[in-house]
């Protein structure tokens, strides 16, 4: 069983999708720390020619070391309709705005207060309406100690799994740790290369958009054949 795992991030980008696809089983890793004015509560969408965040606003006040499964957002911010309505205006040119905005309205009409209740079920429909079969663990249920690599490979153990797929991002780490090379998982890193998709409004391409991008400008059908 080839496993992946990530900390949980808001409509993240394509190529946070194309470590869901190559894997049998993606881990949100919502048991560390949270980071203020991360992925884990922002991304960009398209906008004028350029880009612009879209950011989850969230209480940190009094709870600066909170794990990312014990964050809420901030209730008294009206940032959800906001959301919808700036993705609604900035691609209403393009043909498949309502698929998207169909998952999102659905998400973000959750009666919940945890920002991971609002990012994860975003993804997992997402991937499951662009096609994979990925099965989603959060690393919380599985119980597991441990810091940096040592916790990758408990999690991994935990799960059965042989092989371990990680995004370049975490090779420094990985590497500084010397576990994983030296376990009897098998390391492999994505090595992702962004390709060039339709963007019918962009006058040039702007990359490293959010999924959304994709899909507003493609559709669920085809966004596959471009992550």
């Amino acid at each position: 069983m080839k496993i992946a795992i990530m900390q949980p991030a808001y409509i993240p980008w394509i190529g946070y999708f194309d470590l869901i696809q190559r894997v049998d089983t993606f881990v949100f890793l919502d048991d560390t720390q949270f980071e203020k004015q991360s992925w884990q509560q922002r991304n960009r969408i398209w906008h004028n020619g350029d880009y612009r965040y879209l950011t989850i606003p969230v209480i940190t006040k009094g709870n600066h070391f909170a794990n990312i499964m014990d964050v809420e957002f901030d209730p008294t911010k009206k940032w959800s309709k906001k959301h919808l309505l700036t993705i609604e205006q900035s691609y209403a040119q393009c043909s498949h705005t309502k698929e998207i905005l169909s998952v999102l309205e659905s998400a973000l009409c959750l009666e919940c207060t945890k920002l991971v209740d609002i990012t994860i079920p975003i993804i997992q429909t997402i991937s499951n309406r662009i096609g994979f079969n990925t099965k989603f663990v959060r690393s919380s249920e599985l119980a597991v100690s441990g810091k940096r690599s040592q916790k990758l490979v408990n999690i991994i153990n935990a799960l059965g799994g042989k092989y371990y797929l990680s995004p370049n991002g975490a090779k420094g780490y990985i590497d500084e740790d010397c576990l994983l090379p030296t376990s009897e998982i098998c390391l492999e890193y994505q090595n992702y290369s962004l390709k060039d998709y339709p963007q019918k409004i962009a006058g040039s391409f702007v990359p490293y958009l959010s999924i959304v991008d994709l899909v507003a400008n493609v559709g669920f059908e085809r966004a596959k054949q471009y992550i």
